[in-house]
């Protein structure tokens, strides 16, 4: 229907122009027809009854070399013959007889003058003299009187002057009879002579002398070569009026005789000879047979004249080529004339008729073209330049009907493929070179159709293209409809858009019909147009620009067949390709539009499809690491589609999208949901396990407990319940809730995947939570799951004696903290806790031993100084021995207290030894003893406590006791760790000095 309204618009808008060119060319051919044979162009020349050259032939030789040719003799000798006319009037004698000879000579060069101005000879001349003929016969008249006059009065020289009397008499046509020249013939040159000989023959020869015949025949020889054609001319007439054949001879003579002679001679002869000849032969005539020299006459009116006839007697025998030979030189003979026209126009006419016998148009065509630039040279007219431009559009006008012509014959319906390659060939050459503005478009849409019609299809896609760009939008549009349906040929593409599918063939071509489809949709927006654009595009392998296309549609209009499955075929595409966002754009596209999309005759679940997009669209964004966006995938889908069977799945990694994405609390929240709304899917195990973990640097205390305690109730067996439990007991004991904490800890004591080491650890960790926070009790199952579990491995012995030696301190049972010394002190291992638990029972038996020791200092009697400082000493000694010990049982945490305690001690025993003194009234020697005594026990106590001090200090910074032991070691010693000096050995007070660093 397209193409249709096409076809109907170009013949709206150039039918009217192709019509009237058709009838202008039936008007021609039609004119052309029944000219028939063709008239000639050139006339035959008539020519009067003047013997041709006669006048030449007759000259005088003397006087023919005097000859004027130029306007300053010729005035001259005007002149000249004026001064002698009125000379001569006075002249007597001598004088008078040579005025009167210089006068007929004078007039004879004048009328020889006179004859070469008629006969058109001189060419040189600018002077204006009047009528030539009448100035001849002037002259001649004035010669023949002067002449007259001369011989007359002359006795001597009277022949000369007689002879040119007569000549121009003869020539005047004044006498028939020239026979009185004989009587002074002899008294003449040979010369003249001949010329009397000449006119007396030529006189009898009229009157059928056969002698004079020949006479002429011989003597014209003498006379050059104006005698032989005169001579020659005079015995052609004279044969002729006797009907003899021997006319022809002469005729030929005549006319091969005038190379010599001016162009306007021999055109005068050529015209009498044809003259005598036609006559002769009147209808009979065969221009072929003309009994003239052509050859060295070509370049004259009547040689053309003849040649003409020559060539259009051949071509009326069928022969044409004479007639274009002769045509075509005769043109070129005719360049800046007017006649080039009618010649122009008569080679045209025999192309023509060339042309409708052997149908070669290009050879005619070519004849156009070269005769339309030939009358667009310059001069070619002359100056006519007008005549040459209607010339010209003469010329187009054939060209033009030729062109109709063709195309009318390529459009018939049986017409070949010759006959349609030869009309496009000769419609592009004038389109190309000679078409009006006006006729370009219509004859190139004709052109179009033939390339169409005769299979070329890419020529005819270029023609209609080409009209395309070079018109406005509306008219542009229907050429492209024009170059499309060829197209689709070239591309082996259906009428109707292939949903079904198409094979791949002719990519190049399809990709062109693309282009078109491209051009015609943004005029149209046409689903018709955009379902063949988009299946074009999906057969290209460029499937993204087709869904675009089509994408954009819907979004405008999705109404419509093609719309639905366009829809459809993206849909299903998007699904199988696992492109979850496109696949999302368009569900909510048709959605919104409510379109039904269609696949394969089955209608789509759009809403459906819109699931599938968010659930995988929102799982492909969180393997590419792409949190936000999955996010909102997945949350729009568990929001959307709660009964869909994915859902727990889609929670499970929207949490994880969540935490990933750093939004903690939206993480826990998920998942928290999940696990009590899905409790029986498969994400609980490993949604419970991440719950748990993302609450814990949150410090959602809660959250944590909620998700690892369900775990561990629920997949108690799984391999990551311990660790899980060692968690909850953290949580749990910093929350106080240290019942539960031992209720885990008992459960992993008794959950066999748990290592024996680990199992140990728990128990003993029930111990110690039930120890500080519970009742000792409850801590007996700890001890005893220990000791079972370990085999009374020392290591867990030494922990749980520990154990019972707090307890025996706690209630004071220095009997049973001596029994647990003895048993941590048998164990002989080097174990922390062992060291821990014997240093326990050591410290407090060395604190209860320090007590003791300072009340018996405080109760002894001082009866003896000496025993007393003595006995005082032994108590310090055993004090400090059993501090000591408490280190030697390695490194613990009571170490460096038993040292603050020794350094405590040590206070007391230099005080007490300090205040004991001895009566100075004793014997000196037992007074030095004693103070003796005195300041060495000073000196060891100070030293102890230096010693002390800086042990408890070295320990305390290496962190190796409770920091509240650290802290009253540090304040016990803020005095700088300095040592202690008794008065005896310095100025009497107690002086301080840095303790040395270097004690371990």
């Amino acid at each position: 229907m397209e193409v249709v309204a096409v076809e109907l618009v170009v013949e709206k808008l150039f039918g009217t122009l192709t019509r009237l060119i058709l009838w202008l060319n039936l008007s021609l051919s039609a004119s052309i027809a029944m000219a028939g044979p063709f008239n000639p162009l050139i006339p035959l020349p008539s020519s009067g009854s003047d013997l041709p050259v006669l006048d030449l032939a007759l000259r005088d030789p003397e006087l023919a070399s005097r000859r004027l040719t130029d306007d300053i003799y010729v005035q001259r000798a005007i002149e000249e013959v004026d001064a002698q006319t009125r000379e001569l009037a006075l002249a007597k004698g001598n004088r008078r007889l040579e005025l009167l000879s210089d006068l007929y000579k004078n007039q004879a060069l004048l009328a020889y003058f006179f004859e070469d101005l008629k006969a058109g000879r001189l060419t040189a001349v600018q002077g204006n003299y009047g009528a030539p003929e009448q100035k001849l016969r002037e002259a001649r008249a004035a010669l023949i009187r002067y002449a007259t006059d001369f011989a007359r009065e002359s006795r001597t020289r009277r022949a000369h002057a007689i002879y040119h009397a007569m000549v121009a008499k003869y020539l005047n046509g004044e006498t028939r009879k020239p026979d009185a020249l004989l009587k002074v013939k002899k008294q003449l040159s040979k010369g003249l002579q001949a010329r009397v000989d000449f006119m007396v023959a030529a006189a009898r020869a009229q009157r059928n002398d056969a002698a004079a015949k020949r006479e002429i025949a011989r003597v014209s020889t003498r006379l050059g070569a104006a005698g032989i054609v005169s001579g020659n001319l005079l015995l052609a007439r004279a044969e002729a009026a006797r009907n003899r054949d021997a006319y022809r001879v002469h005729l030929n003579r005549a006319t091969a005789a005038t190379k010599s002679l001016s162009r306007r001679d021999r055109e005068t002869v050529l015209a009498y000879a044809a003259n005598i000849w036609t006559r002769e032969e009147g209808s009979r005539a065969d221009w072929n047979r003309a009994p003239l020299n052509l050859r060295i006459n070509r370049d004259t009116e009547v040689a053309k004249a003849v040649t003409e006839r020559q060539a259009l007697q051949a071509s009326a025998k069928g022969n044409l080529q004479p007639a274009f030979r002769y045509y075509r030189a005769l043109m070129e003979a005719s360049k800046g004339q007017a006649r080039l026209v009618q010649v122009a126009d008569r080679i045209l006419d025999l192309e023509a008729a060339q042309y409708r016998s052997s149908k070669n148009a290009r050879a005619y065509q070519k004849t156009l073209i070269s005769f339309q630039h030939m009358y667009e040279t310059d001069g070619i007219l002359g100056q006519n330049q007008e005549a040459a431009k209607a010339a010209a559009e003469s010329v187009r006008l054939r060209h033009r009907n030729l062109i109709v012509q063709l195309i009318s014959q390529g459009k018939r319906p049986r017409s070949d493929r010759r006959t349609k390659a030869e009309a496009i060939a000769v419609a592009n050459v004038y389109l190309n070179g000679q078409a009006l503005e006006n006729e370009k478009v219509p004859l190139k849409t004709d052109i179009g159709r033939l390339y169409a019609l005769n299979d070329q299809h890419a020529e005819a896609v270029r023609v209609f293209m080409e009209l395309k760009a070079a018109s406005q939008p509306a008219q542009a549009q229907q050429f492209l409809l024009l170059a499309m349906q060829s197209q689709r040929i070239l591309a082996k593409w259906t009428e109707k858009a292939p949903w079904s599918g198409s094979s791949k063939q002719a990519a190049p071509a399809r990709q062109v019909l693309a282009q078109m489809f491209e051009e015609r949709v943004q005029a149209t927006g046409s689903w018709d147009d955009l379902a063949h654009l988009g299946l074009l595009y999906i057969n290209l392998n460029q499937a993204t620009k087709a869904y675009g296309i089509w994408t954009a549609a819907l979004q405008k209009n999705a109404q419509g067949p093609h719309a639905q499955l366009a829809a459809g075929m993206m849909l299903e595409t998007y699904k199988k390709g696992r492109q979850w966002q496109n696949l999302e754009d368009m569900a909510r596209l048709a959605i919104k539009a409510q379109l039904t999309p269609i696949y394969q005759n089955k209608r789509l679940d759009t809403v459906a499809l819109l699931g599938d997009a968010l659930f995988e669209g929102g799982k492909e964004h969180f393997a590419g690491s792409r949190w936000e966006k999955a996010t909102m995938k997945l949350a729009e889908f568990i929001k959307s589609y709660r009964s869909d069977f994915r859902r727990p799945e889609g929670m499970f990694i929207l949490g994880k999208a969540y935490h990933n994405d750093e939004k903690h609390p939206q993480s826990v929240e998920t998942l928290f949901a999940l696990v009590n709304e899905y409790p029986a899917s498969p994400f609980d195990h490993d949604a419970l396990l991440l719950g748990g973990s993302w609450s814990i640097p949150m410090a959602w205390e809660e959250q944590t407990i909620f998700f690892y305690q369900r775990f561990v109730d629920r997949y108690a067996r799984d391999t990551k319940a311990p660790q899980i439990r060692m968690t909850l007991v953290d949580l749990y004991l910093g929350r106080e809730l240290y019942g539960n904490a031992v209720r885990v800890h008992m459960a992993h004591v008794e959950d066999s995947q748990v290592s024996r080491q680990e199992q140990i650890k728990s128990a003993l960790a029930v111990m110690h939570i039930e120890e500080r926070y519970g009742e000792a009790k409850h801590a007996y199952w700890g001890v005893n799951k220990a000791r079972e579990l370990s085999g009374n491995n020392p290591s867990v012995v030494a922990e749980v004696l520990a154990f019972e030696a707090r307890q025996a301190a706690a209630r004071s049972d220095f009997t049973k903290l001596r029994q647990l010394e003895a048993q941590l002190s048998g164990l002989g291992i080097q174990s922390r806790d062992a060291a821990e638990g014997l240093a326990l029972t050591r410290f407090v038996l060395a604190d209860k031993e320090a007590e003791e020791t300072k009340q018996k200092i405080f109760n002894l009697e001082q009866t003896d100084p000496y025993n007393t400082l003595q006995t005082q000493y032994a108590v310090f000694l055993k004090t400090k021995a059993s501090y000591e010990k408490v280190c030697a049982a390695g490194t613990s945490t009571y170490c460096g207290l038993a040292m603050l305690r020794l350094s405590e001690t040590t206070r007391h025993s230099l005080s007490a030894i300090e205040n004991l003194s001895i009566p100075q009234t004793l014997d000196e020697s037992i007074v030095t003893k004693f103070e003796k005594q005195k300041l060495a026990i000073i000196n060891v106590i100070t030293q102890t406590a230096s010693e002390a001090d800086a042990i408890a200090l070295g320990i305390s910074e290496k962190g190796d006791t409770l920091p509240v032991w650290s802290q009253e070691i540090v304040v016990n010693s803020s005095a700088g760790n300095l040592d202690r000096s008794h008065g005896a050995i310095g100025d009497g007070y107690v002086q301080w000095m840095p303790v040395k660093t270097d004690v371990e």
